[in-house]
């Protein structure tokens, strides 16, 4: 019954290379960019709902309440929703077995939105803290963490002609995001 077992390893290989190439893919191309002016503070309003019953072990919070009329913007929903997902998920993975905390802050600046999320998990290691946007870096280990996740954020928000950080604030992660060239 070896060769069972041969096909049962070999098969189940496959499948793990299948996803690699598949995760290659989507980082390589993402789909056009399709700006659509919208109410950033709308849109992130409904998008933690989604989110917080997407991921388990989550508590998402949309801090100050901005007025919406000054936050239209032009911008991708399904790409955004991406930023945001990938941003939680990265964060849940860094902190198993607790629950996480975060929290969405809107604001404006100079020329533009910004974005703020942080949680109140580990922060990101500090050998890590230049490098983490960049394709295949992660301080997390696991056969299907390709360390994809933020390098396809940065990708993202570059699409919109913005810019992403991330910073230690006082033992919290923190990234902001700022969106600006595109607004109305």
């Amino acid at each position: 019954d070896q060769l069972n077992q041969t096909e049962i390893m070999i098969s189940e290989e496959l499948g793990h290379l299948k996803n690699i190439v598949n995760r290659f893919g989507e980082f390589s191309k993402l789909p056009n960019i399709q700006l659509v002016e919208q109410n950033l503070a709308t849109f992130t309003e409904h998008s933690i709902k989604v989110l917080a019953a997407t991921y388990e072990g989550v508590n998402l919070r949309l801090g100050n309440e901005l007025n919406g009329a000054d936050l239209n913007i032009k911008f991708d929903a399904t790409l955004m929703r991406q930023v945001f997902a990938n941003i939680i998920k990265n964060g849940v993975e860094a902190n198993p077995h607790r629950l996480i905390e975060f929290s969405f802050q809107l604001s404006r600046v100079a020329n533009g939105i910004e974005i703020g999320i942080s949680n109140d998990g580990v922060p990101i290691p500090v050998e890590l803290e230049n490098r983490i946007f960049d394709p295949y870096i992660s301080g997390k280990s696991g056969k299907d963490n390709m360390g994809l996740g933020l390098a396809i954020v940065k990708k993202i928000i570059f699409e919109h002609g913005g810019e992403i950080s991330y910073s230690n604030r006082n033992g919290r992660p923190h990234f902001s995001i700022f969106l600006g060239r595109q607004i109305i």
